[in-house]
């Protein structure tokens, strides 16, 4: 049985003028990810909080600035490559670099 992916969702939440509320939203594989992309201001708080905090698909993040929650995703199945004498191995690749 394939394990279960996940990645992370983050809603920023914004005010324009006016009091309407809408969220920016970004995916990430991992917390970490998150601040390679956003600053901790912008979400409101250290990546070593998120981890306390373990959040879960049962148990998502609620802040001033953002809410993260965590959400399963499904990838699609890979088929393999058809073989054929032509790509057995990748020695005929070397040669077609040195004929050009």
């Amino acid at each position: 049985m394939k394990k279960q992916e996940y990645i992370y969702r983050v809603s920023i939440k914004d005010e324009p003028a006016g009091n309407n509320i809408w969220t920016t939203d970004y995916y990430f594989t991992s917390l970490s990810a998150i601040y390679e992309q956003l600053t901790p201001e912008q979400i409101g708080c250290k990546v070593e909080n998120l981890w306390n905090l373990k959040i879960s698909t049962d148990k998502p993040y609620f802040g001033r600035k953002c809410t993260i929650t965590k959400e399963p995703f499904m990838r699609m199945k890979h088929k393999s490559a058809p073989i054929s004498p032509d790509n057995l191995t990748c020695d005929n690749l070397h040669e077609n670099k040195s004929k050009r």
